[in-house]
């Protein structure tokens, strides 16, 4: 079964100043919670459609290879990422960028999720949708501060 969690976020910053921040993979490590450990390993180059990017992700001292392809771009409203490799069962992120007005946007963050060794690992699922929330609340707290102390 598919689970849905999603954020949303006003930054006070034109939607292509948002976009191009969340273009560039090598922003994941400025916007990631200090208890998570990002290694960038592989980023397509040009960062585009079906590229596919190469991540080590260590919390709680295990260490978990993702390869996510850039399933959809649209810029510069969308950038859909799918685990291609990742302890999930099944897991989409879309990045939705909206303008608001000339100068501010709002994030939103909308993850589906499928966990691996269902029906078992419905036990574990509000565990996991705490920590995911607590991780992108993190990240959205942290891309407004850098993009609106720059803009």
């Amino acid at each position: 079964m598919s689970y849905e969690i999603s954020l949303e976020t006003k930054i006070d910053v034109k939607v292509e100043t948002l976009f191009e921040f969340h273009q560039n993979p090598k922003n994941l490590p400025l916007i990631t919670p200090k208890n998570i450990e990002v290694s960038l390993i592989n980023i397509p180059e040009p960062f585009e459609e079906k590229g596919v990017v190469v991540l080590n992700i260590t919390k709680w001292g295990i260490t978990q290879q993702w390869e996510v392809e850039l399933n959809r771009i649209v810029y510069p409203t969308l950038i859909r990422d799918v685990a291609l490799k990742s302890p999930f069962k099944h897991f989409v992120h879309d990045h939705i960028f909206k303008p608001l007005t000339s100068n501010s946007s709002m994030l939103c963050d909308k993850i589906s999720i499928t966990l691996p060794f269902e029906p078992l690992s419905h036990l574990i699922l509000p565990l996991v949708k705490r920590d995911i929330l607590a991780m992108f609340e993190y990240r959205h707290k942290t891309t407004k501060r850098i993009l609106e102390s720059i803009a």
